[in-house]
Order: structure tokens, then sequence, then C-alpha cells
């Protein structure tokens, strides 16, 4: 907890009880860049040198970025009942975010992120949410804290209570949707798999096996399965980027016939698939954003490789 020894700003808060529909709060907000990363929320109150400023963006991506970002927001209630709030942040690869909330003249803290067990979570979701609780006829200030050595990227949401729970039913319902369409497309091929014995449609199969936990990874859906598991999640995405070239590297030889057709070709995927072997073990030993890029550019190399030899394949 920290004492409450700073309040005025030129922010003009925002009534949620006037919350129709989630509210995109990057037009209500300050935003102060921590280039050091020393700051902690007493020493940002008490300095006169540091200025919060309003962002012009639309959305808040900084990209790939060591410095941490801190966030100002103010919030009101003008009803004459306490009423609730959710603060929703829907980008799932963020490392650590901190809300602090003024409540009885001290700054209580709210800590979540990918580097926090899934089970710590209030609420069991695969975004990053914290509840908002004010008491009637109030004002309040609050200041959140955002470190992640991979890609700086806040969608900053409000919701009202209820507004949250409706937008939870949506998502749920269309990722319900997408992960069934993908469930239904591998049983599909892997009934004609061993209907027909073809080893390209077995790769196939697992391809889209490969891309389904990719997905659930980059959504954090997946989360929830290990989750306790920190160093994991924080290498999850990247380690199934790699699993996914590989697929993806088998699958386009035994499609495109390169092995009987196009033997000449065949050093290059080879090539490729060491590369991405050599390279998958460095998620392990090298910081999670420099491995990740290394596991990105490995992608990106595969695809321009398969589209090239796509090409001259036909």
């Amino acid at each position: 907890m920290l004492c409450l020894s700073q309040y005025s700003h030129g922010l003009a808060p925002v009534d949620i009880t006037q919350l129709q529909q989630p509210l995109n709060l990057v037009e209500h907000i300050e935003i102060y860049v921590d280039e050091s990363q020393q700051f902690g929320l007493e020493k940002l109150l008490s300095s006169a040198d540091i200025v919060f400023k309003k962002t012009e963006n639309k959305r808040l991506n900084f990209g790939y970025t060591q410095s941490h970002y801190w966030i100002r927001f103010a919030l009101s209630n003008s009803s004459s009942a306490s009423q609730k709030a959710i603060i929703e942040i829907a980008y799932p690869l963020l490392d650590r975010l901190t809300l602090y909330d003024p409540t009885n003249d001290v700054y209580t803290q709210q800590t979540t992120g990918d580097t926090q067990p899934f089970t710590a979570r209030k609420i069991k979701v695969n975004t990053f949410v914290f509840e908002l609780h004010m008491q009637p006829y109030s004002t309040k200030t609050y200041y959140m804290e955002v470190a992640t050595p991979g890609v700086m990227f806040i969608p900053i949401t409000l919701h009202s209570a209820n507004g949250y729970n409706e937008a939870l039913y949506n998502h749920m319902l269309l990722t319900m949707l997408f992960y069934g369409a993908l469930v239904g497309l591998f049983f599909y091929n892997l009934f004609i798999a061993f209907g027909t014995r073809s080893k390209t449609t077995f790769i196939y199969c697992l391809l889209i096996a490969g891309n389904f936990l990719l997905a659930a990874s980059l959504d954090s859906h997946a989360f929830r399965f290990w989750p306790e598991q920190i160093k994991w999640q924080s290498i999850a995405v990247y380690a199934f980027i790699y699993i996914c070239t590989l697929l993806i590297l088998s699958f386009s030889r035994s499609f495109l016939l390169i092995d009987k057709e196009k033997p000449e070709y065949k050093k290059y995927i080879d090539a490729n698939i060491a590369l991405a072997l050599v390279l998958s073990p460095t998620l392990y030993f090298l910081p999670a954003a420099q491995a990740g890029r290394i596991a990105i550019a490995t992608t990106a190399l595969c695809c321009v490789l398969l589209l090239v030899l796509g090409g001259k394949r036909w």
C-alpha cells in the first residue's frame, strides 16, 4: 500500500454510470514512459519532473520496448449506490500489469500478467481483468504500470459489470466456433487420412493440431492447461511457431512432390528444417523476446522459401 500523496491532474473523469457499451479508454488516459524501468508509484507521484501526456494514437501499440509504461485515468460514480466497473487489457502476452487503486487514502495494488500463475487470477479468463469498486458520488484517479520485454500493446477497455459479462459471453461464443471449426477440420482430414493412407494428409492433420495449439497459446486460452508453468507460458507461442514451421515445411515437401519430381529443391527445405531445429533450443537460453524474434524470422524465411518453391514447382 502507498499513501495517496497526489491527486490533481488535467483528466476529465469517465462516469461509469453512463456506460452503455464497452469504452476504449485511449482518449481518456495519460501516459508516462519510464525508460529507466526504476520508478515506483511513490517516486512517480513525488517527482516534479515527471509529466504525463495524452496520446494521439488510437491504439496503444509501442512495438518492442524495454521501457515501462505508466497509464493514468480517472473514473467517477455519480449515482447514490456503489458501482463496479471492469478494466480489461485484451492482449494476453504482457508480462506484468499493476493497477494502483486509491482507497481510503492509500493506493492498493492488483498485479497480473503472464509471469503470474493463471490460478492467481481473480477472474479466470485469457485476458487481463481488474475489478474496480467505487463508492457513491466518488471520483478516483488510477495508475497502471505495464512492463514486458515483448510487444508493448495495451488495448485498454472500460466495461460496466453487466456489459463485461455480455462481452465475455460473445467472445467465448466466437472462440468456441473458431476452435470447434479447427477440431472438425482435424477429424475430417484424419478420417480421410486413415481411409486413403495418405502421408500428406496425415502431416496436414498434424499441422492443423499445431495451429490449434499455436492459436490457443497466442490468445492465452492454453495457459489454463499449464497454469503454474510460467517459463513454458513465456515461450509457448514461439515453441509452437517452430513446430508449425517444421510441419508446414514437411507438408509442402510432400504435397509438392519435391522428392520425386523436383529433388534439386529438396536441399532448400532440408536446410530450413535444420535451421529451425538448431534455433529452437534458444527459447530456453535467450530472453523470451529475443528468442521470439529469432523464431519469427525463421518462420518468415520459411514462408518466402515456400512461395518461391511453390511458384517454381507449378
